[in-house]
C-alpha cells in the first residue's frame, strides 16, 4: 500500500508513462540456440534494462520476450529518452552465444499527466507494434 500511494504521489508531479518492449525476433533465438539459449538473453537483456532505469521506475516481463515498464514522475522527453537508453543498453550487449552477434528490441510508450488515460499499457503496446512495423529495433512513442 505505502508504495502505490507513493507512486501515485509522484505521478501527480510530472507524469507517468510505460513502456512495453518486444526482443526482436526472439523465436529464431529459441529456433537456432534452443530454450537454454533463449534464457540466456532473457537474463542479459532484463540485467541490461534493470541498470538503465532508475530505482523508483518498475519492470516487468509481461510475456515469453516482452517487458513492460512504469516510468513515474517523469515528462514525456524523459521518457522517450529512458526507452531510448534501454534500447541502445540492449544494442550494445554481448550475447555471450558463439553465433549469436547482437540483441536489438523495440520499445513502444505512452505518457499521460492525467488520471484519465487509464490505458496506458494498451497503448504503450499500440506503439510497439509501431515500431516493429517500422523496422524494429527503435523507440516509437504514442
Amino acid at each position: 500500500m505505502f508504495r502505490e500511494v507513493n507512486l501515485l504521489s509522484r505521478f501527480k508531479r510530472k507524469g507517468l508513462a510505460v513502456l512495453c518492449a518486444d526482443i526482436d525476433f526472439f523465436k529464431s533465438v529459441n529456433d537456432r540456440f534452443t530454450h537454454k539459449g533463449g534464457d540466456e538473453v532473457l537474463k542479459a537483456v532484463a540485467s541490461s534494462m534493470k541498470r538503465v532505469i532508475r530505482r523508483t521506475d518498475l519492470i516487468g516481463r509481461i510475456g515469453g520476450e516482452e517487458f513492460a515498464f512504469v516510468l513515474v514522475d517523469v515528462d514525456k522527453k524523459g521518457a522517450i529518452e529512458t526507452a531510448e537508453k534501454i534500447r541502445l543498453a540492449v544494442e550494445s550487449l554481448d550475447p555471450k552465444i558463439k553465433g549469436l552477434s547482437r540483441v536489438t528490441i523495440s520499445i513502444g510508450g505512452a505518457w499521460t499527466c492525467s488520471y484519465t488515460n487509464s490505458d496506458l499499457l494498451g497503448l504503450a503496446d499500440q506503439a510497439l507494434y509501431q515500431a516493429k512495423g517500422r523496422g524494429r529495433n527503435q523507440v516509437f512513442f504514442n
